[in-house]
C-alpha cells in the first residue's frame, strides 16, 4: 500500500496564525467555543501592566542606559507602567535590568530580559462556565482539527445555535501569542483537565504533526466539584493590549458583536483590563431616535406550506404609525425571476436597519449634539451586518467590507443617498431556519453560493429599491429634479440605439426584398426617419427646458414614450424581415397578398403611435386649454391598437357608464400632459394583464370610464392589482413591482395631477380578491 498524504507541523501555524486575519476575529473565536458550550458568561481578561510596546520599552531603557546614571531607571520606574501596578513588579522588573547593567552585559542580554518579563507578565485569559471537557474530549475533541462534533450535533439537534462547526476555530490562539493553556472541569467530577501548547514547536520546518506531543494532564480539585467550565490562557503576546486598543476592540467589534436590534439586552460577554471592567455599551435608545427612519423587513417561509412572503414596516421619525409594504409570493417569483425551491430553501430572515441624512442630523429633536451622533454613527455605520443567532460573522457591515456591492454596483448613482455611510443594519438569519448559508473557514463571511446570490438579490432588488423610493420622497425637491432630467436622458440615449438597431436591420431588408416590393422599403425608411427627427427635437427641447419644471415633466414623461415606441420600431424591424424572407420563399399568390397587408397593417399602426411623439412633443404648446378629452382619450387608444391586438387585451371605452356614446366633455388642461398620463395607465395595465387576470378564461380586459358629471376619468384592468398597503407608496419616485422597472410612471403622473391642482390615485374599494384596481384621474372643474 502506498503513503498517504502527511501534515507538516507548519500547516497547523497557517491554519491558525494565518486563517485567522485579526487579533479580534480570534477573540471572537474563542468567545463562540466558549458559547458554543452553554455557557451563560464569558470573561475576557487581558492583564498588560507595560505603558509601551515592548519594543519602545526597549529602546527607551536603551537610551536611557546609554544617556543616564542607571539610577535614573529606579527614579523612572514609573514611567514605563500604567496606573495601579504594583511596586513589587515595578521593582522587579527595572532590578533585573540594573543588574544587567552592573555586569556589563550585551543590549541583546538586556532585549532578552524585557522580552521574556512581557511574556510572564502580560497575557489573556478567556474564561467561561459552560458544560466543559472532560480528559476524553480533550484528546478525542479538542484536539483533533477539524473534528465533526459540532457538525453532527447540528444535523441531529434542529434547535441548535452553534456559531461554529468547522472545528479550527481554538486555533486562533496561535494569533493572539506564542503560548496557551486550556484547563477545563465537567460538572461533578473531583478533577480538572488541562494541556499547555508551544507554539513555536509547530515552526520547525522538518518536523510533521504525528512528531510533536501534546499530552493532557489531570489536576485533583476539592472544591467546586459541581462546577464547570474551560478557562483558555495565553501567553507570550504579539500584540500590545493597552487602553487603547481593548478600547478599540471593544467598541468597534465587541459593541457590534450582537445584534443591537435584537430583543435579547443581555450581553454575555465581560472584558477586564488589569483586573478594571471595561463597559461594552450596545446600541444607544437617543441613536435610534437620530435617525432619519427605521425599517424593519421580515422573509418568512410559512411551516405547513412553505408560502412565501415578505413585509415592510416604515417609520419615519417623530411618527408613530409605520408605512407598509408586502410582497406575496406570487409578488417574489415575478420580480425575482425565480424558482420557488431556492427561496424556501434560503429559508427566513429578519432585516433591520436606520437610515440617517448626514446633512440633518441637527433635525433630531434629541439632547446630543450633531458630533455625538455623527460619532456614533461612524462607529454603527456600513450597511447590512449579517448576525447568525445574534452574533455578527466577521466584519460585515463596516466600512471595510461591502459585501453586497452596494457602493460599487448600480445602487450607487447620482442623488441616490441610499448608501454604506448613511446606514445601519442587520440581517438575522440562524443555523436552524439558513442551513444553506455556511461561513467561510476564516469567519469573516459567507460562502459564496447560489443561496447567498439570492439573498443578495432580494436585498439589492426588492428592498433596496424599495428603501430608495422612501428616501427620494423623503427629499422630494431633489427627487424631482434627479428623477426627471436623468429620465429624458435615459430615455433618449435608450431611443438612440434602439434606433441605430432599426436602421441596422432596415440593411437586412435591402439585400432580401424583391424589387416589386421596394415600396415597403421606401415606407418603412420614411417612418424612421421621422423618428430620427422627433428625437433630435426631443434632445433639442431637453437642452433649453433645463428650468422650466412643467416642460422637464413633458420631456420625463415624452422619454418613456420615445422609448416605449422605438422598442416597436424595433419588433417592426424584425418582424418584417422575418414576413418579406417568407415572401421570397413562397410562391402562393394568397398567403403573399396576406404577408404584405400583414405588413402595411404594422406600419400604419407604428404611424399613429408615432403620431402622438408629435402631440406630446414639448414643442411651446406646453400652455392649458380647453379641449374635448373624450377625443383624446380615443386618439389614444387609435395609437395603442397595435399593441391591444398583439396582446390580445379587449379595452371598452364608456363615457358616462355608455359605450360608444359620443359625448363630449371639455376640459382646461394641458393636451400633452394628459396624453402623458394616459400612456402611462395603458402600457402598465397591458404589462401587468401579461403577468395573471382574474378572468377563469384568461381574458383580458382594459375599462375607461370618463364621467362627465364628477369629472373623473376611471381606468381599471382584470389585472393582479395592487395590495392595499402599496396604494400610496406606487406613486413614490424609483417605486416599481417590475423586476427591471424605473419607477417613475407614477410618479411623473402625480406630478402632472398636482400641476393642474388636481389628483390622481388608486381608489380605495377592494375587489373580490382584496386587491385595488380602480386608478382614478380627477379633472378640473373649472
Amino acid at each position: 500500500m502506498g503513503n498517504g498524504f502527511r501534515i507538516s507541523a507548519r500547516a497547523l501555524r497557517q491554519l491558525g496564525a494565518e486563517l485567522i486575519t485579526s487579533d479580534e476575529i480570534a477573540l471572537n473565536e474563542l468567545i463562540k467555543n466558549a458559547l458554543d458550550a452553554n455557557a451563560s458568561r464569558v470573561i475576557i481578561d487581558l492583564i498588560n501592566p507595560f505603558l509601551y510596546p515592548r519594543n519602545t520599552c526597549i529602546a527607551r531603557i536603551l537610551n536611557k542606559i546609554n544617556n543616564s546614571p542607571s539610577n535614573d531607571l529606579i527614579t523612572n520606574k514609573d514611567s514605563f507602567f500604567v496606573d495601579g501596578v504594583s511596586d513589587e513588579i515595578k521593582e522587579e522588573f527595572i532590578n533585573g535590568i540594573i543588574e544587567l547593567v552592573d555586569e556589563n552585559d550585551s543590549a541583546e542580554c538586556i532585549t532578552s530580559y524585557v522580552n521574556n518579563f512581557y511574556d510572564k507578565e502580560c497575557h489573556i485569559r478567556v474564561e467561561d462556565d459552560g458544560c466543559g471537557m472532560d480528559s476524553n474530549t480533550l484528546q478525542n475533541s479538542f484536539l483533533v482539527i477539524g473534528t465533526p462534533g459540532k457538525w453532527i450535533e447540528k444535523q441531529s439537534n434542529q434547535d441548535s445555535k452553534l456559531l461554529g462547526e468547522k472545528g479550527v476555530g481554538r486555533l486562533s490562539m496561535m494569533r493572539l501569542g506564542k503560548a496557551a493553556s486550556v484547563i477545563s472541569g465537567v460538572s461533578g467530577q473531583n478533577h480538572s483537565s488541562n494541556i499547555n501548547f508551544d507554539w513555536s514547536l509547530f515552526d520547525d520546518p522538518s518536523l510533521y504533526l504525528e512528531d510533536i506531543s501534546i499530552p493532557v494532564h489531570s489536576n485533583y480539585r476539592s472544591k467546586e466539584i459541581n462546577a464547570s467550565g474551560t478557562q483558555i490562557s495565553i501567553n507570550s503576546l504579539y500584540s500590545h493590549w493597552d487602553a487603547e486598543k481593548v478600547k478599540s476592540f471593544i467598541f468597534e467589534y465587541l459593541r457590534r458583536l450582537q445584534n443591537p436590534f435584537s430583543k435579547k439586552r443581555k450581553f454575555p460577554i465581560e472584558v477586564r483590563l488589569n483586573n478594571e471592567p471595561q463597559p461594552i455599551p450596545g446600541i444607544f435608545s437617543w441613536f435610534k431616535e437620530a435617525a432619519n427612519f427605521s425599517a424593519h423587513v421580515s422573509f418568512s417561509v410559512s411551516e405547513e406550506n412553505a408560502v412565501l412572503n415578505m413585509k415592510r414596516e416604515l417609520t419615519w421619525r417623530g411618527k408613530s404609525s409605520a408605512e407598509s409594504r408586502i410582497w406575496e409570493e406570487a409578488d417574489l417569483l415575478r420580480e425575482l425571476g425565480c424558482d420557488k425551491d431556492i427561496l424556501v430553501e434560503l429559508g427566513a430572515f429578519d432585516l433591520d436597519l436606520l437610515w440617517f441624512n448626514r446633512s440633518d442630523l441637527q433635525g433630531a429633536s434629541i439632547d446630543k449634539s450633531v458630533t455625538e451622533i455623527k460619532t456614533e454613527l461612524n462607529l454603527w455605520c456600513g450597511g447590512y451586518a449579517i448576525y447568525r443567532d445574534n452574533f455578527r460573522i466577521g466584519m460585515t457591515g463596516s466600512l471595510e467590507d461591502d459585501w453586497l456591492k452596494v457602493d460599487t454596483g448600480s445602487l450607487k448613482s447620482s442623488g441616490f443617498s441610499f448608501n454604506r455611510y448613511q446606514t445601519v443594519g442587520s440581517i438575522s438569519i440562524s443555523q436552524k431556519k439558513n442551513p444553506k448559508l455556511i461561513d467561510a473557514a476564516n469567519r469573516e463571511k459567507l460562502i459564496g453560493c447560489e443561496h447567498l446570490s439570492m439573498l443578495k438579490q432580494i436585498l439589492t432588488e426588492l428592498v433596496n429599491k424599495d428603501l430608495k423610493s422612501h428616501i427620494e420622497f423623503f427629499k422630494e425637491n431633489e427627487a424631482r429634479k434627479i428623477a426627471d432630467e436623468a429620465t429624458a436622458e435615459q430615455s433618449l440615449d435608450d431611443a438612440r440605439d434602439r434606433l441605430k438597431s432599426a436602421y441596422t436591420k432596415m440593411s437586412s431588408l435591402k439585400k432580401v426584398l424583391p424589387k416589386d416590393k421596394e415600396s415597403i422599403v421606401a415606407e418603412i425608411e420614411h417612418v424612421l426617419k421621422t423618428q430620427h427627427e422627433n428625437i433630435r427635437k426631443y434632445e433639442k427641447a431637453v437642452n433649453m427646458s433645463r428650468e422650466q419644471r412643467i416642460e422637464v415633466l413633458e420631456l420625463a414623461g415624452l422619454g418613456m414614450v420615445v422609448d416605449k415606441i422605438i422598442h416597436e420600431l424595433a419588433r417592426l424591424t424584425s418582424s418584417t424581415v422575418e414576413n418579406l424572407k417568407r415572401l421570397e420563399n413562397n410562391n402562393n399568390s394568397k398567403e403573399s397578398a396576406s404577408l404584405i397587408r400583414i405588413i402595411r397593417e404594422q406600419l400604419k399602426v407604428t404611424n399613429k403611435r408615432i403620431r402622438t411623439v408629435d402631440s406630446l412633443s414639448p414643442s411651446g404648446r406646453n400652455r392649458k386649454e380647453i379641449f374635448d378629452i373624450s377625443k383624446t382619450i380615443r386618439a389614444v387608444l387609435d395609437g395603442f391598437s397595435g399593441r391591444f391586438e398583439r396582446h390580445q387585451v379587449d379595452v371598452k371605452f364608456m363615457i358616462d357608464g355608455i359605450l360608444g356614446s359620443q359625448k363630449e366633455c371639455d376640459v382646461n388642461m394641458v393636451v400633452g400632459l394628459v396624453a402623458l398620463v394616459l400612456e402611462n395607465l395603458l402600457s402598465n395595465s397591458i404589462y401587468w394583464l401579461q403577468q395573471s387576470t382574474t378572468s377563469s378564461d384568461g381574458q383580458r380586459i382594459i375599462e375607461i370610464d370618463l364621467d362627465t358629471q364628477s369629472k373623473t376619468l376611471l381606468i381599471r384592468d382584470n389585472g393582479p392589482g395592487v395590495d392595499p398597503s402599496n396604494k400610496d407608496d406606487i406613486f413614490k419616485a424609483y417605486y416599481t413591482g417590475r423586476a427591471k422597472g424605473k419607477g417613475l410612471g407614477l410618479f411623473i403622473c402625480r406630478e402632472i395631477a398636482e400641476y393642474h391642482k388636481c389628483a390622481i390615485y388608486l381608489d380605495s374599494e377592494v375587489d373580490f380578491d382584496g386587491r385595488l384596481r380602480n386608478f382614478i384621474l380627477e379633472l378640473p372643474k373649472d
